[in-house]
């Protein structure tokens, strides 16, 4: 009990810390960024236990092996389905993927193999280039040269209400775009918890932002 303690101890701490730290993110985003943190440290180090304690107890030659249960996959393929998340039209952040260079919004990618990225979600095919906004951070991003995820920004204005923000998308330019615009596309649940975008940058050759 006390180990698990002073792991969401740590994770609390470490939450609060970077939200008053980096003012811009959303609290959800650091969050989600924490967990991926301490998922991997801690989750790496219970598979060594695992592994170990495994090699200890091995079965008798004599006596057939256990059937491993199904849980065992679940941390691993959840892993895999986090790191696949960025290919597949899914999040950007909170990724493994998110500490290389590697870009896949917009329908455009610097990938090696692939000239397109295989979306089967539509999420990252959404990007708009904020021209003005009521909130401040939002101007700053645009400025240093940032594009947003559409679905990324719907959910900064669903946590402000009465913000605004005009940009483009295809060309075309939305005016002071609020809640009430996008009253029926708002992100849902699951969404807004899972669903985490980096900043969008179409510059070459594209640097890591991590």
């Amino acid at each position: 009990m006390l180990p698990g303690a002073a792991v969401m101890l740590f994770a609390v701490t470490l939450v609060i810390l970077l939200t008053y730290t980096f003012p811009g993110r959303s609290f959800d985003m650091m969050v989600h960024s924490v967990w991926i943190l301490i998922w991997a440290v801690v989750g790496g180090a219970a598979m060594v236990v695992l592994a170990y304690v495994a090699l200890q107890n091995l079965p008798c030659r004599t006596v057939s092996s256990p059937r491993q249960p199904l849980w065992v996959y679940l941390v691993p393929g959840l892993f895999f389905l986090s790191c696949l998340s960025p290919y597949v039209g899914l999040k950007t952040e909170s990724s493994i993927n998110m500490f290389s260079n590697l870009h896949t919004e917009g329908g455009q990618t610097n990938h090696l193999l692939f000239p397109k990225p295989p979306y089967l979600f539509n999420y990252q095919s959404e990007v708009v280039k904020i021209i003005d906004s009521s909130e401040p951070h939002l101007v700053r991003q645009s400025r240093a040269g940032n594009y947003h995820v559409l679905v990324d920004l719907k959910k900064q204005l669903r946590r402000k209400p009465e913000a605004w923000v005009t940009y483009v998308k295809d060309g075309e330019t939305i005016t002071r775009a609020n809640t009430s615009t996008f009253a029926d596309e708002m992100p849902n649940l699951l969404e807004r918890k899972f669903l985490m975008f980096k900043f969008v940058d179409f510059s070459r050759p594209k640097v890591c932002t991590h």
